[in-house]
């Protein structure tokens, strides 16, 4: 299990900073526009770490970042600060959860809306020094012959130095990679962690996150005991009103994600 951070010492490339900053409806709303060049509305369903798990035994996930827009077309946003194994794999993964858990029982598959699953890492996985590298679905044969499910896989690497003409982008992705504010947008970013830090809130979460992760990496236990697990769930029933099973697999995920 990855050791976390003190919370004085977190920036916009840990996953919890990441999630508070970009809880603020506005800034998510601008990261979308920005890298995936579109328009957006309004933002509908916006939720922080959801937790999404379709059935006893089946591997759940836990979202950084969870939006639905007016248009009904869902994005994912996560942080990826270290590792990337198997990032193809758990981006396939990811899609087929939320798409699975959006349409309902009964219903066409032409009611699936276009989705979006963007991570942001510090690393290059695909080792072609790109800044930003863009999946969707095309024929082998002909590539110009587009599957048009709807769905696309975005993997942003701040560090690349091929990179769009898009200062837009520029200026976000050098920010998360250095944290240097060079225009507008990077500066409402900033301000809002700055604000972060100063709100006991969000401190104490992640204090009573960090306090149960180290006294796991303490005993050097594998996995997370059942009773460090109930003490952050029912944290999260107090101060987010969520149900006992609900409080249960985000605090279970929340624990345990660092391991993915």
């Amino acid at each position: 299990m990855q050791k976390r951070k003190k919370f004085d010492y977190l920036d916009i490339r840990d996953d919890y900073m990441f999630c508070c900053v970009f809880r603020k409806p506005e800034l998510c709303k601008k990261f979308l526009e920005t890298v995936l060049h579109i328009r957006i509305k309004k933002i509908m369903v916006h939720d922080m770490q959801k937790t999404f798990k379709e059935g006893y035994g089946e591997k759940g996930i836990r979202l950084d970042v969870f939006v639905v827009d007016d248009e009904g077309r869902k994005f994912d946003i996560e942080m990826q600060n270290i590792g990337i194994k198997n990032l193809p794999q758990r981006i396939r993964y990811y899609h087929s959860v939320i798409d699975r858990a959006m349409l309902d029982s009964g219903a066409d598959y032409g009611e699936l809306s276009e989705s979006y699953v963007i991570f942001v890492c510090m690393e290059d996985i695909f080792k072609k020094n790109r800044n930003k590298y863009t999946f969707d679905y095309s024929c082998r044969e002909d590539p110009n012959i587009r599957l048009g499910d709807g769905s696309a896989a975005i993997v942003l690497y701040p560090f690349g130095e091929v990179k769009e003409q898009d200062c837009g982008l520029d200026e976000l992705l050098d920010y998360l990679g250095s944290g240097k504010v060079t225009g507008s947008f990077t500066r409402e970013i900033e301000k809002e962690v700055e604000r972060v830090k100063k709100d006991d809130g969000y401190r104490k979460e992640y204090d009573v996150m960090l306090t149960i992760e180290e006294q796991a990496y303490a005993k050097g236990k594998a996995e997370v005991k059942a009773e460090d697990i109930a003490i952050l769930a029912k944290y999260f029933q107090t101060t987010e009103g969520l149900s006992e099973t609900e409080a249960q697999e985000k605090a279970k995920l929340a624990l345990q994600g660092s391991e993915d």
